[in-house]
Parts: C-alpha cells; sequence; structure tokens
C-alpha cells in the first residue's frame, strides 16, 4: 500500500555562511524522526541553497555531522513539511538536499542514496528559464525547483543521521543479565515491595542513560528496568524503557510496546496503575492506526478492555470498549481502502480509487500530505477543486482565510469523524492567516478557532461548570503540538501562575475530590529561564534551548503536580490530573536545588474539570 501511495503522490505533484552558523544558536533544538531515528533542525535564515548546504555540513549533533535533509518516504517528508511550526509566519520554503545541478533533469540527493520518493507540485520541476536546478519543500509537503539564490526568502532543513545499534545477541545479554546480578545484587535482595521494585526498575533506566560506552550493558540496563516494572504493572516505567532502546537500537518499537502492556496488564497491581495502563494502550493504539497495524491496535485495544474492567471504573470500561468498536470500525473501512490500492496498482489515475483512499487519508487518519494529492485526482468536484486550491498554496492572509472558510462550510455537511478532521484542516489554515487579518475577518477566525477547542467553558471549581468530556480532554492532548499562545488563550479554565523556583509550590486553589479529573495544559510560548552557566530557556516540557547542557539526557524542569503535598508527578505523562488532594504546581529540577534562587520566568497553566 506505502508503495502505491508515493508513485501516486509523486504522479501528481543575506547572511554570510559564517554568520548563519552563529545563528544557530537562536533556533529550535533538532527533534528526532521515529520511523527512521535521525534528528531534524529548520533554521529560518534566507541562504543560497549552496550557502544552506554548507552550513548544514558545519553543523553537528553528539558527533553526527549534518546535511540538508533528504527524503525517502512519504511519513518522513510529512514529518520534515511539519516543521513549519517553527516558522515565524507558520508557512514553510526551505531547502533540501535534492539537486539537479550536474545533470539537467536528473535530480539526486547529495548524499548519494537512491531516489525512492518525490513529491513535486503540479507542473514541477519545469527549470524556469534554464536556472531552477535545487529543491526545496513547501508547507504542503510539496516540492518545486527554484534559483540557487536568495531572491525567494527560504530557510532549509538540517538532517543528522543517527546510526543505532544492532541488538546484542542472546550471549551477549546472557553475560550482561548474570553482571547485572552481580553488580547489583544488594539492590535485589531489598527490592522486595513494588515501591521498591519500580524504584530499582528507574535507577536502571537511569544508569542506562548514563552508559554511553558500553552499548550491550546499555541495552542490558534498559532491558532489566523493563523486566521489573512490567512484574508490577508499571506500564509508564517499561514504556519509557521501550523508548530509550529504540533511540539507541535497531528494534520494533511498537512490537515491543504491545508485549510490554499485554504483560504488564496480567500482573497484580493496583487500580491507579490500571487506568494508566489503560491510557498508555490508547495512545499507542494512535501510533499503530498511523501505521495501518490494525493487529497491534487490537491487541492493545483488548489489553485496555481487561484492564479498565479489572480497576472496576465503569467510566473507564466504557471508554476502552468504545476504543474496541472504533478500531473494529477503522479496520473495516482500511479493508475497502485496500481495495481501492488494489486498483491503483494498475491504474494510479482512476478517480474513483483515488477518491476513496484520499479520503480515507484526510477523514480517518489525518495525513492532507498523503490524501490532497489523491483528492486532486479524485471524482467528486468539489473535493478535488479544494485539493487543487491546497497545492498551489495560498500565499496572502486573505486566500488562506478563504481556504478555511470552504473547508469550513463543507465539515457543516459532514458526519463524525470526518467533520472533526474537516475543521481541523480549516483551521490549519486560519491560524496560518490569524497574524495577518485585521477586524472582523481576524474576529470570525480567532472564534471558529476557539469553537474547535473544548472551550468556552466556567472555571473548573463553580459548580455550575458543564466542564469537559473525556474525549475531548484527549482530542486537545493529541493536538497540544499545533496549540499555541494565542489558541491556549481562549482556553476557559482556571489560569495558574507557576515561578521557576522547583522548591515552591504553587497553590491551584482546586481541591480534587475522589474520582474526580483535572486536564492541565500549559501555555506553549511560556519559558523558565535558569542560572545562564547551567541552561537556559526552558519550557514546560523540560526541553532546552540550543547550546543547553544536559545531563544524561534527562529533561530538567518539567512542570509537575502534587497533591497534598506528596511527592511531584510529571503532567507531562498524560497531562491529567487523578487523585484526591488539594492541587499544587511546581517545575521539577531534575538536578536537584542548585541556583534556583537566580531563577526567572514562569509558565502558564489552564486547569480544566473532565466531567465525564
Amino acid at each position: 500500500m506505502f508503495r502505491v501511495l508515493k508513485t501516486v503522490c509523486a504522479a501528481v505533484i543575506g547572511l554570510s555562511v559564517a554568520a548563519c552558523q552563529n545563528a544557530v544558536a537562536q533556533q529550535a533544538a533538532p527533534i528526532q524522526y521515529a520511523g527512521n531515528g535521525h534528528y531534524y533542525h529548520y533554521i529560518e535564515e534566507n541562504l543560497s541553497w549552496t550557502d544552506a548546504r554548507t552550513t548544514a555540513a558545519g553543523l553537528t549533533r553528539f558527533g553526527n555531522r549534518g546535511h540538508l535533509a533528504t527524503i525517502a518516504n512519504a511519513g518522513e517528508n510529512a514529518f520534515i513539511a511539519g516543521l513549519r511550526q517553527f516558522n515565524s509566519d507558520g508557512n514553510l520554503h526551505a531547502w533540501i538536499g535534492y539537486t539537479d545541478e550536474a545533470d539537467e533533469g536528473t535530480f539526486e540527493w547529495i548524499t548519494g542514496e537512491p531516489t525512492t520518493f518525490t513529491s513535486w507540485n503540479p507542473g514541477e520541476p519545469n527549470n524556469v528559464e534554464n536556472n531552477e536546478h535545487h529543491v526545496e519543500i513547501t508547507a504542503s509537503g510539496n516540492w518545486n525547483d527554484n534559483k540557487n539564490s536568495i531572491d525567494y526568502k527560504h530557510g532549509f532543513v538540517v538532517e543528522f543521521d543517527s546510526t543505532k545499534h544492532p541488538v546484542p545477541d542472546d550471549v551477549a545479554l546472557q553475560e550482561v543479565a548474570e553482571l547485572i546480578q552481580e553488580v547489583y545484587e544488594e539492590d535485589f535482595s531489598k527490592a522486595e515491595k513494588p515501591s521498591e521494585i519500580v524504584a530499582l526498575a528507574r535507577k536502571f533506566l537511569n544508569e542506562g542513560l548514563a552508559t554511553t560506552d558500553d552499548p550491550n550493558g546499555q541495552y542490558g540496563l534498559f532491558r532489566a528496568a523493563k523486566g521489573l516494572a512490567i512484574g508490577v504493572g508499571d506500564a509508564g516505567t517499561a514504556l519509557q524503557a521501550v523508548d530509550e532502546i529504540y533511540k539507541l537500537f535497531d528494534i520494533n518499537a511498537l512490537a515491543m510496546k504491545v508485549k510490554v502492556l499485554e504483560s504488564a496488564g496480567e500482573a497484580a497491581m493496583p487500580a491507579d496503575r490500571r487506568k494508566q495502563l489503560v491510557l498508555a494502550a490508547d495512545g499507542i493504539i494512535d501510533v499503530a492506526i498511523a501505521d495501518d497495524n490494525y493487529e497491534a491496535a487490537t491487541k492493545l485495544a483488548s489489553v485496555a478492555v481487561v484492564a479498565a474492567r479489572k480497576s472496576r471504573d465503569f467510566r473507564l470500561v466504557k471508554e476502552a470498549v468504545n476504543r474496541v468498536i472504533q478500531v473494529e470500525a477503522l479496520h473495516a473501512e482500511y479493508q475497502k481502502v485496500k481495495q481501492a490500492m488494489d486498483v491503483l496498482e494498475n491504474d494510479l489515475i482512476n478517480p474513483e480509487a483515488n477518491l476513496t483512499v484520499g479520503k480515507f487519508q484526510c477523514y480517518v487518519k489525518g495525513d492532507w500530505s498523503m490524501g490532497l494529492p489523491m483528492l486532486a485526482l479524485g471524482s467528486d468536484p468539489v473535493l478535488k477543486d479544494l485539493a487543487e486550491q491546497e497545492l498551489i498554496e495560498p500565499d496572502t492572509p486573505h486566500a488562506r482565510m478563504k481556504l478555511g472558510d470552504r473547508w469550513w462550510d463543507l465539515a457543516d455537511q459532514q458526519d463524525e469523524p470526518a467533520k472533526r478532521r474537516i475543521q481541523e484542516r480549516a483551521a490549519h489554515w486560519y491560524t496560518t492567516a490569524s497574524r495577518g487579518l485585521t477586524g472582523l475577518a481576524k474576529a470570525k477566525v480567532n472564534k471558529r478557532l476557539a469553537d474547535l477547542l473544548p472551550s468556552a467553558f466556567p472555571s473548573p471549581n463553580r459548580t455550575t461548570s458543564p466542564g469537559i468530556s473525556f474525549a475531548e480532554a484527549k482530542r486537545l492532548i493529541a493536538r497540544l503540538d499545533r496549540l499555541d499562545e494565542e489558541r491556549w488563550a481562549v482556553l476557559q479554565g482556571k489560569e495558574v501562575i507557576v515561578p521557576a523556583d522547583p522548591r515552591r509550590l504553587t497553590d491551584t486553589g482546586i481541591i480534587v475530590e475522589k474520582n474526580e479529573r483535572y486536564l492541565v495544559i500549559p501555555c506553549p510560548a511560556d519559558k523558565w529561564n535558569t542560572s545562564p552557566n547551567r541552561w537556559t530557556d526552558v519550557d514546560f516540557r523540560g526541553h532546552l534551548g540550543e547550546g543547553a547542557r544536559a545531563r544524561n539526557g534527562m529533561p530538567y524542569m518539567q512542570l509537575c503536580y502534587s497533591l497534598d503535598a506528596a511527592p511531584l508527578v510529571s503532567v507531562v505523562d498524560n497531562y491529567i490530573i487523578r487523585g484526591s488532594g488539594k492541587l499544587f504546581l511546581a517545575p521539577s529540577d531534575r538536578e536537584g536545588g542548585g541556583t534556583s534562587s537566580n531563577n526567572t520566568g514562569r509558565v502558564r497553566a489552564k486547569i480544566i474539570k473532565i466531567v465525564k
């Protein structure tokens, strides 16, 4: 299926270098793409393609030298197109490492790797004036050949290859396991209670992060952490161990996570851990669906139902059963799509087949970069015209708003879940247009953006508040990466300001009663700033500014919560507060203490009650 998708998409569609290198420290940190483990860094500097290539080659990350990004498949292409969120105006025109400079008409990647995927705009490449030999990627994910100059405003995307280690063989793993047993014999003997076993698992996790010169030992420590956590049903720690293994070793992370949750579900554990397991499974189901792995999604949904029933939480059981129904429905829909894919194997421009697959990609999976070129080839005249307008990419605020209006009007004619997906596409264009709008046009756009978020709720502590549903809370969490300050401001939960002092608990004024749940949404624009000789500009997730010092790869200053002044728990784990007691928020300084008296800045958070 994937081969056909990328084939269809291919068928459709002044600073000095030294100054730019000095400016890189002002950009966001590189972000990892899970599909290949590589890191990507969008740099918003107007350079020619040649200077961008030179600049990229002068950058390194943990010993890996950078290069202009190369793109092997549609997933990587969509990820890079998504880096537009770091552009100052939400748009994207960025150089990538594709050129026909050596042989006109024969485009090649600068790394020498073979071309396995392209995503040209319709009519491209066209080599206007015989002077367009270098390729840019745009916000829609489509490509264009352009002049090697600074006449057009460009950023560029740097890719840092990340070579992964092979998984140690059975003999090596046995040797490492015996060594761990010997070195930590006393720790094992003391770890009897579940809480002590969890503490030991987390110790092994941290030891693994600190071990950088022994791949076999590192894998063994992460594996030991995973095994201990599974034994007591601590899905969160076990899954974190899998994430760390995946960053460094060549594994199938999804398959390993399915096994983790299946095994953890069989362990004896308290009800609150079973609830955490349900939430963890729910999040990984989304990953499985994105990969069209409905076998894994079905297994995870079953794990969630069993865990929910054992928790004796009727509301959780209902949500888990509904998730099973959703997965089954998506699987059935996918079977229809597979039939259309079979048609496209022999007839790439078949209108009905393109419409079927395009709607599935856009409406069901939310993969607009893949689905839009197919809708442009489809048989529905309205969707065909909309898709063609998308591929042209409107470049003025008013034109972007008008395209958003067309999607918004179309959504009113649809049922869920298509209605929500189409509204989110309208929101994409409204967001890119809003900064350039004024007056009633801006007011309309902001209102519609607010309507798409679970907003317009009274303060969560008011007894008259209708609150927010759990399903709405999950949708908002899933869209956090697209939430900016303007859209955060329209959320009408209780706003709390958390200063950058890890020694101080901020009283939210909220009492969480037994069985109540609250959603915490931090403002994405806010930063803490800590002692300059240690690190700077830390956001609520603990992500650091470029050039900052981190220890053992662990994040610093994550936003955390506490009930009745109990030990801090990271908000970032799932953004949903459960339990009972007075709710406090605070930054957690992972290094412990430090120069917190010199810290400045604050992170605002909205707290919204979940009522059903």
